[in-house]
């Protein structure tokens, strides 16, 4: 298995809505939620719950003391970056 991230998601700099710095007083589902309101997403007009895209209680049992731990992911159509000091939202594909 590499160590390198998965390229199937494409992150650039120029296609960044937010960058959302982790809060340590809330629940990684705030801060998810937080996230996407801070980046003009409406979330009362997705069709879908972000828990069917990510599972915030399970991310928040990863070892995020690890500075090199980093989760990729799509939610409702927007690339997602989550690093133990933010979440970076990048504009739909």
């Amino acid at each position: 298995m590499s160590s390198e991230p998965s390229d199937s998601i494409e992150f650039s700099e120029e296609s960044e809505l937010v960058i959302y710095e982790r809060q340590d007083d809330t629940s990684f589902e705030d801060d998810l939620l937080t996230a996407f309101e801070v980046a003009g997403a409406d979330l009362e007009d997705q069709g879908v719950p972000m828990m069917e895209f990510v599972d915030p209680f399970a991310l928040a049992q990863l070892n995020w003391d690890n500075p090199q731990l980093e989760v990729r992911t799509t939610v409702w159509g927007y690339p997602l970056r989550i690093t133990p000091e933010a979440i970076t939202i990048y504009s739909r594909e």
